[in-house]
Formats: C-alpha cells, sequence, structure tokens
C-alpha cells in the first residue's frame, strides 16, 4: 500500500470530483427541502448508530443519498425510505457480510413502517439511478491517509466530528471528501495547539487556494453552533467527548 500510496490517491481524488452530488439539482426538489436537512442527517445518524456499522459507511450513505437527490425527485413519504436504503446499500459495499443489516432490522428500526417489496425495489432504483457506481472516497478514508499512525484517537475523533459537521450545511456538497478532510485536520491541530512544520507548509501551499480558504473558514464557523443531535452523540466517552473538547476551544 505504501508503495502505491500516491497514486491510490490520485485516483481518489479523480474518483470524489466525479462522484459529488449537485446542490443545485437538490435545490429544485418540490417537497425535500433544505429545511429538512437536520431532521435527514439525525436520523441517517440514527439508523447507522443502532445498526452499530462502521463510520465510513455513513459518509458514503449519505453521498450516496445526496447524488440520489440531485437526479430523482423524492417524495416526502418516501425520505426515510430512501435514506436508509442509501445506508444499507453503503453497508453492503464497505462492511464485512456479517455486519451488513438485513430488510428486517431496517424495519424493525422504522416500525415496520415500509415492506420488504419497498426497500428492495428502492434499493435497484437507487443503484440503477447511480448507474451502479457506489464508491466515493469519503472525509473517513482521506483522514486515513492524512493523519499518521501515531496520531491519538482523540485528535482523529475530533476531526471526525468536523467532517460530520459539514453534513448539515448546503454550502459543502460543493467541496470535494479531501478538502473538507484537510480543513478539519488543520482545524483540528489548531484546537490541540499542534505545532505541525508540515501543517504550516500545507497551509501555506493552500493559502492561494480559495475554495479551500471558504471551506476551512465554513468548517471555523459552523463548530460555534453544531447540531445538538450530533453534539449530544459525540459527547460519548466512547468518542473521546469530542463535542466537549471542542465547545471548551469556543468558549475560549
Amino acid at each position: 500500500e505504501d508503495e502505491y500510496q500516491q497514486e491510490i490517491i490520485e485516483n481518489m481524488k479523480a474518483m470524489e470530483a466525479s462522484t459529488l452530488a449537485d446542490a443545485s439539482k437538490i435545490d429544485l426538489q418540490p417537497e425535500i427541502t433544505w429545511g429538512m436537512r437536520s431532521e435527514i442527517i439525525n436520523f441517517m445518524i440514527y439508523v447507522h448508530s443502532n445498526l452499530r456499522l462502521s463510520p465510513n459507511t455513513l459518509f458514503l450513505a449519505i453521498n450516496i443519498f445526496d447524488r440520489y437527490c440531485s437526479k430523482r425527485i423524492i417524495l416526502l413519504e418516501h425520505r426515510d425510505l430512501v435514506s436508509s436504503t442509501s445506508i444499507s446499500i453503503a453497508a453492503k459495499y464497505l462492511e464485512e457480510k456479517r455486519r451488513t443489516p438485513t430488510i428486517n432490522q431496517l424495519k424493525k428500526i422504522m416500525g415496520g413502517e415500509f415492506t420488504d417489496f419497498q426497500f428492495a425495489e428502492t434499493e435497484i432504483h437507487i443503484l440503477s439511478t447511480l448507474g451502479f457506481t457506489v464508491g466515493h472516497p469519503t472525509c473517513e478514508s482521506f483522514l486515513d491517509i492524512i493523519f499518521t499512525k501515531d496520531t491519538t484517537i482523540t485528535v482523529r475523533h475530533v476531526a471526525r466530528y468536523l467532517c460530520e459537521m459539514s453534513f448539515y450545511h448546503r454550502d459543502f456538497l460543493h467541496f470535494t471528501s479531501s478538502m473538507i478532510a484537510y480543513s478539519a485536520k488543520i482545524l483540528t491541530l489548531h484546537i490541540f495547539n499542534v505545532q505541525s512544520l508540515n501543517c504550516a507548509e500545507n497551509l501555506r501551499l493552500m493559502a492561494a487556494n480559495e475554495d479551500f480558504i471558504h471551506c476551512l473558514s465554513l468548517l471555523a464557523n459552523h463548530i460555534q453552533k453544531p447540531s445538538a443531535y450530533l453534539h449530544m452523540k459525540y459527547a460519548d466517552s466512547s468518542l473521546s467527548h469530542a463535542a466537549q473538547v471542542v465547545e471548551i476551544f469556543v468558549n475560549k
């Protein structure tokens, strides 16, 4: 993997650009509004947490949902069906088979609101709409690359928390996963007051990139008012109390 890392990164960056959602197309949704986005993301985090899936699966599921919204109209009554099926597809793509959720598990979480046929039909429709291109290099996959192996788990949890904040806001759909991940890394190191020559060099090289500066400033702004549901998720000890770490930084 080390031998081919540069080629892997170049391929990931090419792929992430081709699998971005189009916010301007989502604007045209007649029933699903941006004002509902917090509810949708909270619901997907809830389902993901209940199924105990990997962080990468959540990032991919939200990308699948957004890409589908870019291409198809979603009725309000089918919102939860599409979002939960997006999680199921992402899990099938990324998780071990034994961890892949069954339709019965999804039905139980959703209170039996939808039938087996509806889940199966929705899955086929999402996959065909996306041209069966499921894969997308996520923020989590870029965090795996840009943080060294000796990075503490607390730093990783704070960086992931910042990346998940981007789920809630339309503006971030314009940015690639790598740009959000690098912005989260820079901000996280600042939160922990880590002086890194590599970090300083990255900032110097990226300073001329207006998109990067915009992404970083948006992220710095949104940490002041995170989603209450996301804050609750990252207040847990299993995630290093990342929400409190960021909150203390903001208060200072």
